[in-house]
């Protein structure tokens, strides 16, 4: 078992996250991919993300990839909230983390005293309203001539992608989306294309090629899935990482082989 020291494996992560100057792109695909997602609960905290990792970033240019060129989506799925990733990494995602984000929002909608009679009428009425056009929540209800709340309608319906969210028409900092048929918006997308086994272990090698060296603990609060059954993907991706330890921390940390050598090779001068 090899050690890095705790500078080094420091170093190796900002450089990865493109977080030094030497590091920093404008490929803003490239770099949603990198760091597998941007955080995006906090409607600024995307942009943000990408201003620290870009050299001449632009609000629009996010803008336009989620809405124009729409290489990229928004959907609830780690730790059961709200990230920007490419629209490759939707079937993914969605997969490995439908369960526990259906679970949570259900017992939510449940709470608010909508039935799954209303939800069925509902969600099919929405639907057919959108068609190609984007909506926002208010325009919905308004359309719908419905006196219910409509939020968590909407939402499940984006947990379950029937809807993905849009960008706001009230600018970088609100979180008022507008709301589209996720077939319409991503015709090419099947989300049927992948298990949930195997998108659990493509999630968990993408957070480890991402963030590594890391703990089991890292990986099951960065997904918000059981240690179990992390460790079961961890199981199957030996032959791809190893085990290493940070000086002056405890326990051991995970990392892919094809990330040994870069890591060793970090020069802190």
């Amino acid at each position: 078992m090899s050690e890095v020291s705790i500078e080094k494996a420091n170093h190796f992560v900002l450089n990865k996250h493109h977080l030094s100057e030497k590091t920093k792109t404008d490929d803003l695909i490239r770099i949603v991919n990198d760091i597998s997602g941007l955080h995006a609960t906090g409607s600024t905290t995307p942009y943000l993300s990408l201003f620290a990792r870009t050299n001449n970033f632009i609000k629009e240019d996010l803008e336009e990839e989620i809405h124009i060129r729409r290489r990229l989506g928004k959907i609830r799925c780690m730790r059961k909230t709200i990230h920007i990733i490419t629209k490759e990494m939707i079937p993914i995602a969605y997969n490995a983390t439908i369960k526990f984000v259906e679970l949570n929002f259900e017992c939510s909608v449940q709470y608010l005293g909508i039935t799954q009679k209303e939800y069925k009428k509902y969600s099919k009425l929405i639907l057919n309203i959108l068609d190609d056009k984007g909506m926002t929540t208010t325009e919905i209800k308004n359309a719908l001539k419905i006196k219910i709340n409509a939020s968590p309608i909407i939402n499940l319906m984006c947990d379950q992608e029937l809807l993905i969210r849009g960008v706001s028409r009230k600018g970088w900092k609100s979180n008022i989306h507008t709301y589209f048929s996720f077939k319409k918006y991503f015709p090419g997308i099947d989300l049927n294309e992948v298990s949930e086994k195997k998108a659990i272990k493509i999630l968990v090698y993408q957070y480890i090629k991402a963030f590594g060296p890391v703990t089991v603990n890292d990986i099951s609060w960065w997904t918000g899935l059981g240690k179990t059954i992390i460790k079961q993907s961890l199981k199957e991706l030996e032959k791809q990482t190893l085990i290493i330890n940070v000086s002056n921390l405890k326990g051991n940390f995970i990392l892919l082989k094809t990330d040994e050598k870069n890591l060793k090779e970090i020069n802190l001068n």
